[in-house]
């Protein structure tokens, strides 16, 4: 469907298959498969035109509160990938910070959530945590949700905040959804663990990380954590 979405728009999909079909001898629908990053590294020069088009998508797409859905997410996830000016990106992190909630839908989604958290100063982020207040215990034993939590704990400065507005709320459920919560708490003991998340997960928490507002040392943050 996302392939489809783009070929809409950029008639060029459709010659690059071709390209590809020749020189790799691969099926038709392997195209499917191809992300826009991808897609513009084998084509640098309309990187600029395309990332103008999907720019002006997305914000369509975010002001009518369509982030919902897993295929808008997946739409944005590939625009946060590929855009190569940060600013734009924290512009739509600005723009959806009360709703990153809504996002976690999807893998895709998940990754879009983490990537523009990474890029929100320590207020906003502390707004983003509010936000998550209501949905908390439904996002704990959600295997998406929950792992844009571990992010969260995972990069949030004021450990504090983390303590008392998500850590606490979970141990009072703990008793009655151990199997569903352990990961966050694993999550806080061995970030990045590939034992306990996969390369996905992995991803998602490390889109844009070298443009993290985070500012204390993460060893020190796991240990008040932990």
């Amino acid at each position: 469907m996302l392939a489809a979405f783009y070929g809409q728009y950029f008639i060029i999909f459709k010659s690059l298959e071709t390209e590809q079909d020749a020189t790799n001898d691969k099926a038709d629908g392997d195209i499917n498969k191809m992300s826009l990053k991808q897609f513009l590294e084998k084509k640098p020069q309309l990187q600029t035109q395309v990332l103008t088009k999907i720019e002006s998508i997305v914000q369509k797409l975010v002001e009518k509160g369509m982030a919902r859905h897993s295929i808008v997410q997946a739409i944005i996830a590939d625009y946060v990938v590929s855009q190569t000016d940060i600013e734009k990106v924290k512009w739509l992190a600005e723009t959806t910070k009360e709703k990153l909630p809504s996002f976690l839908a999807s893998k895709q989604g998940l990754l879009v959530a983490c990537a523009l958290f990474n890029l929100l100063d320590a207020k906003d982020r502390k707004i983003v945590v509010k936000s998550l207040q209501e949905p908390l215990k439904e996002m704990a034993v959600n295997k998406v949700a929950s792992l844009f939590l571990v992010h969260v704990l995972n990069t949030l400065d004021d450990t504090v905040i983390s303590k008392k507005k998500i850590i606490n709320d979970i141990l009072l459920t703990l008793d009655d959804h151990v199997d569903e919560l352990q990961h966050i708490f694993l999550g806080i003991y061995s970030p990045g663990s590939k034992r306990y998340f996969s390369s996905e997960d992995i991803a998602a928490f490390e889109v844009l990380k070298e443009h993290s507002t985070s500012k204390k040392d993460a060893q020190q943050r796991r240990a008040e954590l932990l």
